[in-house]
């Protein structure tokens, strides 16, 4: 098992941008942010380096907040995959009356208009997961996973194949409004807990909360880190999370007064009581969280971060 293992959460507000380093090998979670998308860019542009490879992005939801970074990072990254939560055949919702451009072409024609700015960019649609049974696990390879992963199917690290990346891609309240949670970590029992939980644009509550006990309930001991869902949001919030041994994520515009309720003091109050520690990652506070190897570092500067990787 590889011992370089760093997961920088970046300061968006509310939106999501988180990335993994793993033996030199970059994998991103979401690239977006509602309020200010010219934050995600600029995390892009003084993060990353020019021409850098991406190994995998994986998007939680076809939202703004969560994908309106996206071009930038096709422009200045070589991203080599690109994991939708759109099951085959399947057309995500209309774009809001305040999407970019980039975001309605992105909407109605994904594999076209990733192709048009980054041809070497694969796009993957993830197939739901079903109600009912566990899924046994399968492996799927990490270079070549084909146009359409299937549910149950867990992408190995490259050059680490004790690494897997797991995607829950559950249907939502309407067609193309689907939210897709993603487990990286270890593939057996881990007691140092190096596994992380992406939660993103994800629905915790209810019954999206027994899908997401399907399919990870074998990973969770694994987890040290976890993003809560929809930057705090009560209505997709579950109390089971709080219960979790692990460190807790919020990203959000601002830790002071909530904007748009996010995060919930509800939310707050109930990580507070729960089990493990909890960060607000905004742009009020300016913070980027970064994990390595299950030690936790705090750390204000971006190029001091760069270097780091």
């Amino acid at each position: 098992m590889s011992e370089k293992v760093v997961r920088s959460f970046l300061p968006v507000g509310h939106g999501a941008f988180t990335v993994e380093n793993i033996d030199g090998r970059h994998y991103l979670f979401d690239c977006g942010s509602l309020r200010s998308p010219a934050a995600a860019e600029s995390r892009v542009n003084h993060y990353l380096f020019p021409d850098m490879a991406i190994e995998a992005v994986f998007i939680s939801q076809m939202r703004g907040e969560y994908i309106n970074g996206l071009e930038r990072l096709l422009e200045w990254c070589r991203v080599k995959r690109l994991f939708l939560p759109l099951p085959p055949g399947a057309k995500p919702a209309p774009p809001k009356e305040r999407a970019r451009i980039f975001e309605r072409e992105l909407l109605a024609d994904p594999e076209g208009t990733v192709g048009y700015i980054s041809p070497h960019t694969k796009v993957v649609r993830v197939a739901e997961w079903p109600d009912g049974p566990a899924i046994p696990l399968e492996r799927a390879p990490a270079e070549n996973p084909g146009p359409e992963l299937a549910a149950g199917a867990a992408l190995t690290a490259v050059q680490n194949p004790d690494w897997i990346f797991l995607p829950c891609n559950m249907p939502d309240r309407g067609p193309g409004l689907n939210r897709m949670a993603v487990y990286s970590g270890p593939s057996h029992s881990d007691a140092r807990r190096r596994g992380a939980l992406y939660l993103g644009g994800c629905d915790a509550a209810d019954r999206n909360w027994t899908r997401i006990g399907l399919c990870y309930d074998r990973f969770f001991e694994n987890v040290g880190v976890l993003t809560v869902p929809q930057h705090g949001s009560v209505s997709c919030f579950n109390g089971h999370i709080a219960e979790l041994e692990c460190d807790k994520i919020i990203t959000a515009h601002t830790a002071a007064p909530p904007w748009r309720d996010h995060p919930h003091g509800q939310v707050i109050l109930t990580l507070k009581r729960g089990q493990g520690r909890f960060y607000i990652c905004s742009l009020k506070n300016g913070k980027k969280y970064t994990y390595q190897t299950g030690r936790r570092k705090t750390v204000k500067d971006l190029r001091f971060l760069r270097k780091e990787l």
